[in-house]
Protein backbone atom coordinates (compact mmCIF):
# COMPACT_ATOMS: atom_id res chain seq x y z
CA UNK A 1 0.00 0.00 0.00
CA UNK A 2 1.05 3.03 -1.02
CA UNK A 3 0.64 6.37 0.64
CA UNK A 4 -1.33 8.73 -1.49
CA UNK A 5 -1.43 11.99 -2.36
CA UNK A 6 -4.87 13.22 -0.28
CA UNK A 7 -3.98 11.23 2.46
CA UNK A 8 -0.17 13.13 2.37
CA UNK A 9 -1.77 16.21 2.43
CA UNK A 10 -4.30 15.32 5.09
CA UNK A 11 -1.12 14.46 7.35
CA UNK A 12 0.80 17.30 6.66
CA UNK A 13 -2.15 19.92 7.37
CA UNK A 14 -3.03 18.13 10.34
CA UNK A 15 0.70 18.46 11.01
CA UNK A 16 0.48 22.22 10.57
CA UNK A 17 -2.56 23.01 12.98
CA UNK A 18 -0.76 20.75 15.41
CA UNK A 19 2.15 22.64 15.36
CA UNK A 20 0.24 25.94 15.75
CA UNK A 21 -1.57 24.25 18.36
CA UNK A 22 1.49 23.99 20.25
CA UNK A 23 2.95 27.11 19.71
CA UNK A 24 0.17 28.59 21.26
CA UNK A 25 0.89 26.31 24.63
CA UNK A 26 4.43 26.67 24.28
CA UNK A 27 6.18 29.09 21.92
CA UNK A 28 9.50 28.19 22.01
CA UNK A 29 8.65 24.35 21.76
CA UNK A 30 9.61 22.49 18.37
CA UNK A 31 7.09 19.65 17.31
CA UNK A 32 9.24 17.15 14.96
CA UNK A 33 7.60 14.01 12.75
CA UNK A 34 9.11 10.45 13.47
CA UNK A 35 8.44 7.28 12.41
CA UNK A 36 7.26 5.80 9.12
CA UNK A 37 5.77 9.64 7.65
CA UNK A 38 9.44 10.90 8.41
CA UNK A 39 11.19 7.83 7.12
CA UNK A 40 8.69 7.53 4.12
CA UNK A 41 7.37 4.54 4.43
CA UNK A 42 3.97 4.74 5.45
CA UNK A 43 0.95 3.72 4.36
CA UNK A 44 -2.81 4.38 4.35
CA UNK A 45 -3.11 3.22 7.71
CA UNK A 46 -0.24 4.91 9.02
CA UNK A 47 -0.60 7.36 12.03
CA UNK A 48 1.36 10.23 12.54
CA UNK A 49 3.71 10.30 15.22
CA UNK A 50 5.34 13.44 16.66
CA UNK A 51 7.62 14.30 19.62
CA UNK A 52 7.71 17.66 20.97
CA UNK A 53 10.65 19.36 22.54
CA UNK A 54 12.41 22.48 24.10
CA UNK A 55 9.07 22.93 26.30
CA UNK A 56 9.65 25.21 29.07
CA UNK A 57 9.27 23.28 32.55
CA UNK A 58 8.36 26.07 34.58
CA UNK A 59 11.42 25.74 36.88
CA UNK A 60 11.30 22.15 37.48
CA UNK A 61 6.99 22.15 38.80
CA UNK A 62 5.48 21.17 35.50
CA UNK A 63 5.70 17.16 35.43
CA UNK A 64 4.95 15.24 32.10
CA UNK A 65 1.63 14.33 33.06
CA UNK A 66 0.77 18.25 33.90
CA UNK A 67 2.36 19.20 30.55
CA UNK A 68 0.43 16.80 28.59
CA UNK A 69 -2.98 17.91 30.26
CA UNK A 70 -2.19 21.74 29.18
CA UNK A 71 -1.76 20.41 25.98
CA UNK A 72 -4.63 17.96 25.63
CA UNK A 73 -6.94 20.26 27.26
CA UNK A 74 -5.71 22.93 23.80
CA UNK A 75 -6.15 20.47 21.63
CA UNK A 76 -10.13 19.75 23.31
CA UNK A 77 -10.86 23.14 22.54
CA UNK A 78 -9.62 22.77 18.58
CA UNK A 79 -12.69 20.17 18.31
CA UNK A 80 -14.88 22.93 18.10
CA UNK A 81 -12.88 23.85 14.70
CA UNK A 82 -13.22 21.10 11.59
CA UNK A 83 -9.85 19.30 12.51
CA UNK A 84 -9.89 17.18 15.73
CA UNK A 85 -12.17 14.87 16.38
CA UNK A 86 -11.32 13.07 19.49
CA UNK A 87 -8.97 13.86 21.82
CA UNK A 88 -7.30 10.91 24.41
CA UNK A 89 -4.58 11.67 27.32
CA UNK A 90 -2.59 8.38 28.27
CA UNK A 91 -0.74 10.29 30.93
CA UNK A 92 -0.24 6.85 33.01
CA UNK A 93 1.01 5.13 30.36
CA UNK A 94 4.95 3.92 30.64
CA UNK A 95 5.27 6.47 27.41
CA UNK A 96 2.95 9.24 28.27
CA UNK A 97 1.12 10.31 24.99
CA UNK A 98 -1.50 12.29 23.37
CA UNK A 99 -3.55 9.84 20.68
CA UNK A 100 -5.09 12.51 18.45
CA UNK A 101 -7.77 11.40 16.03
CA UNK A 102 -8.15 13.73 13.04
Amino acid sequence: NVLTERRKNIMQRALTRLRQVVGRVWPSAVVDVYGSNATGTAIPSSDLDVAVSQIPDNGGRWKTPDLLGALAAELNSAREKDWVMKVKLLSRARVPLIKLDC
